[in-house]
């Protein structure tokens, strides 16, 4: 109907009930279902409806919008009938193709009994890489074919892997200089193995084809594979947070090591160290402008000063007689001096016993630290500084920290980094 509606023609159906033609008028396009009236009716309703719909029709639509959608509904028609000219040659070719032998060197064979050759051997063909391009002829003529299979005894495996590669992109290729460098980093990689092997009398082989390193020397043979960049960046760090490692470090970890009396010994110097510092900060405040000499050096000096710094806190005066009965208090005043005086009074008595306690601190600090580190190489406390020591020695405490608890703390680290990168330990 819509058919020959286009071709300007009028079209008649004809029923027996009023209700067919009812059904069959809802079936019909909806834009086309204005254009069909019934004769049947005793109402000319079914006249007004298509005369209400064709004129809302006129009224909402120009000709120029007619014009374009059937310009568009005429190039759609178009496509379509163009697809379905070629999807129509498409089967034919392909049902002509069933039909047609396969020509092969010369040679003609039909397609069923091609499938049924290809069916027998599966097994012996399945090796052709890819996927088949359907309807193609052979690349390669018989000549090429014959040198091709002729080429499995003369190329090696390694020439087929090669050959799996693609040519790399040039912009993915390091540059000259970073290439150059990278040729240095290597250098003096290979330089550096050779003074480990000179130096510890080691023979290292470098196994590039394996990826490995053999290392031969007095404690035996390994062998390390090619470790990550990653894990040698790694132990790489840790080891930059050494300095140089001198033996009384590793003395001082083997005792923190060992724990109990080893590790006390190691804590007393560091405490004596702290509390020394401590002290001398603290005597520097009183001495300022005051030049102190201690003339005697026996041990009764000390508590000479205290008797005589009793007796000038009681208020008494030190005369001829009180000289003449306590000859410690003589003894006092003649073994140390304040800018070139005397002790006058109790202030001058403390100021001297604390520069003596001063020196008995130091003493203490000297005794701890000749004995642990200064016979490893170390200079003795004294030499340290002249008028300081304690405070270079306190320079020492965060190593001495570090390589006591070494084993608790670090061990683990390192054992896990050189695992990492394959070196026994």
């Amino acid at each position: 109907m819509g058919h020959f509606l286009a071709q300007g023609k009028s079209v008649l159906v004809t029923s027996q009930t009023q209700k067919a033609l009812s059904v069959l008028k809802e079936k019909v396009a909806p834009g086309l279902q204005n254009l069909c009236v019934s004769v049947l009716d005793d109402s000319n309703v079914d006249m007004e409806k298509s005369i209400d719909g064709i004129t809302s029709y006129m009224a909402q639509t120009t000709s120029f919008e007619v014009k374009r959608e059937m310009e568009a509904l005429c190039q759609e028609r178009k496509e379509i009938i163009s697809e379905l000219a070629a999807v129509r040659k498409k089967l034919f070719a392909i049902i002509n193709q069933e039909c047609n032998c396969i020509v092969y060197n010369g040679e003609e064979t039909s397609p069923s009994a091609a499938a049924a050759y290809v069916q027998e051997n599966s097994e012996s063909l399945s090796y052709i890489p890819g996927s088949v391009q359907l309807y193609e002829p052979l690349p390669l003529s018989f000549t090429e074919l014959t040198e091709l299979y002729r080429s499995n005894n003369t190329i090696s495996a390694q020439d087929e892997a090669e050959f799996e590669h693609d040519i790399p992109d040039p912009a993915e290729l390091m540059s000259p200089e970073e290439f150059e460098q990278k040729c240095n980093a290597l250098d003096f990689a290979r330089a550096r193995l050779n003074t480990i092997s000179e130096n510890n009398h080691w023979q290292i082989q470098n196994l590039v084809a394996e990826h490995k390193i053999l290392v031969d020397g007095t404690f035996g043979q390994f062998v390390v594979e090619y470790p990550s960049a990653q894990a040698v960046e790694q132990l790489k760090q840790y080891v930059s947070t050494f300095s140089k490692i001198e033996p009384w470090m590793q003395y001082c970890a083997v005792d923190g090591r060992k724990g109990g009396t080893y590790k006390e010994l190691w804590t007393r110097l560091i405490e004596q160290i702290e509390t020394t510092c401590a002290y001398a900060e603290k005597l520097v405040a009183k001495k300022f402008g005051k030049e102190i000499v201690i003339l005697n050096a026996e041990p009764e000096f000390y508590n000479a000063m205290h008797q005589l710094q009793d007796k000038y806190s009681q208020g008494g005066k030190i005369g001829k007689l009180a000289l003449f009965l306590n000859k410690q208090l003589e003894v006092a005043l003649n073994g140390a001096t304040i800018n070139g005086q005397k002790p006058q009074n109790a202030e001058d008595c403390n100021l001297i016993l604390c520069v003596l306690e001063m020196k008995s601190m130091r003493e203490q600090c000297a005794s701890y630290w000749n004995d642990l580190i200064a016979k490893h190489g170390v200079p003795m406390f004294q030499e340290l500084d002249r008028d300081d020591p304690e405070r270079v020695a306190a320079n020492y405490i965060p190593l001495i920290q570090r390589y006591l608890e070494w084993f608790s703390n670090e061990y683990e680290v390192l054992t896990m980094r050189m695992a990492e990168v394959g070196l026994p330990f």
